[in-house]
């Protein structure tokens, strides 16, 4: 019984010092952006279905609001069909994209396949996915974005049936991602995302990510802008 304690209390002090850090790095990124850096919130609300043995299904809507430019606006509609590979080790996904355009948006069309791989790292859980999109967009030429996700102490995105049912027994989870954007229209490197975030269960077959995303991205006018984003994401399981 004692020995029980103190392996409880020890996993307590791990997750207190993992938040901890969580909290400090946002604090810093904050603290460093540039004035000219945007304010956005990204909501967003997905359904997932397990259709049949390996297959899922996922549904994800995502609104993006600019705090000091609403004509930028604008939502975004995601449908996956995932391949769930053997042991969890792997995904597969087939899916497509439209982002509903506004008065400083492009309106996009955006088919994308991609793929992930689990593991472990310093004995905590890590993912790496790799997306491949084609970005057909209204009122610039049509080109090719290769992205790439390393994400430590989570192994499913918000939207999987199997990250809810691994929340029932955790109740949360923090997690810290870095994701990696490229353009085949000669831009090269265009965009990176460091996410601090928490998952964690609201009801039965609910959950929800928290998350605090500091991006870097290049804008149209070849300068690189820092933005502070903040998004919820909800995910109702099938």
């Amino acid at each position: 019984m004692p020995e029980e304690r103190v392996h409880l209390n020890f996993k307590h002090v791990s997750y207190s010092k993992f938040i901890f850090l969580l909290l400090l790095a946002v604090t810093w990124c904050i603290g460093g952006s540039e004035a000219s850096g945007a304010t956005q919130f990204w909501p967003s609300a997905g359904i997932v279905w397990d259709v049949n043995g390996p297959w899922m299904f996922q549904f994800k809507e995502t609104y993006y609001h600019f705090k000091d430019d609403s004509d930028s606006d604008h939502a975004k509609s995601d449908v996956t069909v995932v391949y769930k590979g053997y042991k969890d080790i792997f995904d597969l996904g087939l899916g497509f994209a439209y982002v509903d355009g506004s008065e400083e948006t492009n309106q996009e069309r955006r088919p994308y396949l991609s793929s992930t791989l689990r593991g472990k790292l310093f004995d905590r859980d890590v993912s790496n996915r790799f997306m491949i999109e084609y970005r057909d967009l209204s009122a610039t030429s049509d080109y090719w974005r290769f992205r790439d996700k390393v994400t430590l102490n989570s192994m499913f995105e918000s939207g999987d049936t199997r990250g809810i049912r691994f929340l029932n027994r955790e109740r949360f989870r923090p997690y810290i991602a870095d994701e990696v954007f490229f353009n085949s229209n000669g831009q090269g490197f265009s965009q990176n995302r460091v996410y601090f975030g928490v998952k964690f269960k609201l009801v039965e077959n609910i959950g929800a990510d928290m998350y605090y995303l500091y991006q870097t991205v290049e804008n149209s006018s070849n300068r690189w802008q820092d933005n502070n984003i903040i998004g919820f994401d909800i995910t109702f399981s099938f």
